[in-house]
């Protein structure tokens, strides 16, 4: 009798693959591999570019932070009992295929679990080998946050894992295909992603916020509150049983104004709070915050709310984010990040293929630089400094150099140009930021400057030089309108550089301006598996750690992808990749 077929059933295709102990033979076997082609590339990728010390550095932080031991570079077993240790790398890939992939924490223990080319992805093919549980990942996954948290304390600036391992792959890479082989222009692009957060009206925000810190309040603590013992300490106990919608209802049933009352109970609370240590807490910085966000006095100095025109789009939207602000784009409102992706781009060629047709052929694979996450309400312009430099700090460590930024008419500004130029580099957007001014600057020989309507251009103008105080140069000139009243209009230096960039912006080349758009398919791609945009984090940490892990992904697939475009040896990248 023969021994029986052990089998595993894989999700992911919907159809059973068989493994003869301890693997697969003959076709089945060179078909799984086939299967397993981009997770082993992958495997390679991911396993480079988290570093030694990287590594290293996470695991002190897990001891140290934790106590824990789980995590090592070696799979051994202690006492017999449990898995034993997972190796750091392999669970950095399980988060990185998570994220990727747009799995929930249930779904990626399921596929790590029972899809073959998940495990294969992991390093652990043969099936009786134990695979993390949906707690071991869960736990590595707070951890590197917190990790994350830690480091950006420590180094003063935005900090992912995964942000260090784009930048390792992406000199890899350049390495790799050959700095020959890529262009010294670097593309940019940003979206807008949606926090996991619900929409809140400014009476629930002030409520939650209200309701969050006094819960956190010792008795002692809270009996020392000069609205304790009061009505107005009653209906507060009230409104917290209740909770949603029926706030108001509530209040209003007592006889009180809603907002107003709830600026009062915020004004007694910040005035009752003494101790320092109190002050220190998350929930009343918090609570602070939200106080001077949405109450001011009055001009009769009565403590009232705010109107809604005078609340910022970056006070608190919902108090389980506090990074998150509020904008909308193209009518649709956010609340939530802004991402920032940044590659250096490979280089094209277009040569004549034998039916004598003319084929344009990419000689290597765009490489992903960076990512960054800042909050919705931020400009464009604040990401291109670190974008750049993150970029120039790559192609020097692979001998290559980066001369010009491409981007949006979002990065454009006559500082940020002065700024590039001082890195040496050019910057060349699409379009420039505002509206074409109504008139034409021209400067003349004797120092005044001729002014055209743009549109008459018949209507001229003589502005002349105007004394100032700090030493700028000034012109000015009268215009008059239909009904003969005389406005005054003046020139600065300003207005004669805008124009002048505009007219070389006129001089780019509309194939020029065509290469910016083809990092919005990255930016896309950061996007897929969102719902409704948003994503499923909270926070700029944990937003920046999925969108880097996903940039990650997004490179090891793009280089797959050129591999197999242009029949390149897989088995000879992944044995010499580096």
């Amino acid at each position: 009798m023969a021994a029986p077929v052990k089998s595993c059933y894989n999700t992911s295709v919907g159809e059973f693959l068989f493994e003869d102990d301890p693997v697969f033979s003959g076709k089945e076997h060179e078909a799984f591999l086939k299967c397993c082609e981009p997770l082993s590339v992958m495997r390679v990728c991911v396993n480079a570019a988290a570093s030694d010390s990287l590594v290293t550095e996470l695991a002190a932080f897990a001891r140290k932070q934790y106590n824990y031991k789980v995590y090592g570079d070696e799979d051994v077993q202690e006492n017999n009992k449990g898995a034993g240790r997972y190796p750091i790398r392999m669970l950095i890939t399980i988060l990185i295929l998570k994220e990727h992939l747009h799995l929930s924490f249930p779904e990626t223990a399921e596929r790590a679990l029972y899809d073959l080319r998940f495990r294969f992805a992991l390093g652990i093919e043969a099936i009786h080998k134990p695979v993390p549980g949906m707690s071991t990942i869960k736990h590595f996954s707070g951890m590197v946050t917190a990790f994350n948290k830690h480091k950006t304390e420590e180094l003063g600036k935005k900090y992912s894992i995964c942000n260090e391992m784009i930048a390792n792959l992406a000199e890899s890479t350049i390495k790799y295909f050959d700095k020959h082989n890529y262009t010294a222009t670097v593309r940019l692009d940003s979206t807008l992603v949606g926090s996991n957060i619900s929409s809140q009206s400014r009476v629930e925000i002030v409520t939650s916020v209200l309701q969050s810190y006094i819960g956190k309040l010792q008795y002692e603590e809270i009996c020392k509150l000069s609205i304790f013992g009061t009505d107005d300490w009653d209906l507060i106990q009230k409104v917290f049983k209740i909770g949603g919608q029926r706030i108001t209802y509530e209040i209003e049933g007592a006889g009180k104004a809603v907002m107003p009352w709830l600026g009062f109970c915020f004004d007694s609370i910040v005035k009752d709070v003494e101790a320092k240590t109190v002050k220190e807490t998350p929930e009343y910085l918090i609570l602070e915050r939200v106080f001077y966000e949405q109450f001011a006095p009055d001009k009769d100095g009565v403590l009232s709310p705010k109107p809604g025109k005078d609340i910022s789009p970056d006070s608190l939207q919902n108090q389980n984010d506090p990074d998150a602000s509020f904008r909308k784009k193209y009518a649709t409102p956010v609340r939530g990040e802004s991402v920032n992706i940044a590659e250096i781009v490979g280089k094209h060629e277009t040569v004549t293929d034998e039916n004598g047709n003319k084929v344009k052929i990419q000689k290597a694979p765009h490489v992903i630089t960076s990512v960054d996450v800042r909050t919705a309400t931020a400009d464009d312009t604040e990401f291109l400094d670190p974008s750049a430099d993150a970029a120039i700090k790559i192609a020097n460590a692979c001998g290559h150099e980066v001369d010009t930024i491409e981007g949006d008419g979002g990065y454009s500004g006559i500082d940020q140009r002065k700024n590039m130029e001082d890195k040496g580099l050019t910057l060349v957007t699409t379009e420039l930021k505002g509206k074409e001014a109504a008139f034409i600057y021209s400067l003349q020989e004797d120092g005044t400057v001729l002014v055209t309507d743009r549109s008459n251009t018949d209507i001229t103008y003589t502005a002349v030089p105007v004394n100032t105080r700090d030493g700028s140069r000034k012109w000015k000139f009268t215009t008059t309108d239909e009904n003969g009243k005389e406005k005054t209009h003046t020139i600065t230096e300003r207005n004669l550089e805008i124009q002048k960039i505009r007219e070389l912006q006129k001089d780019i080349p509309a194939e020029t301006k065509k290469l910016r758009n083809n990092v919005e398919a990255s930016v896309r791609e950061l996007k897929r598996g969102t719902y409704n945009g948003k994503v499923r984090y909270c926070g700029i940490i944990r937003i920046l750690f999925s969108m880097s892990a996903k940039a990650v992904g997004i490179q090891t697939r793009r280089i797959f992808n050129f591999c197999k475009r242009y029949r390149i040896d897989l088995s000879e990248l992944c044995q010499n990749w580096k």
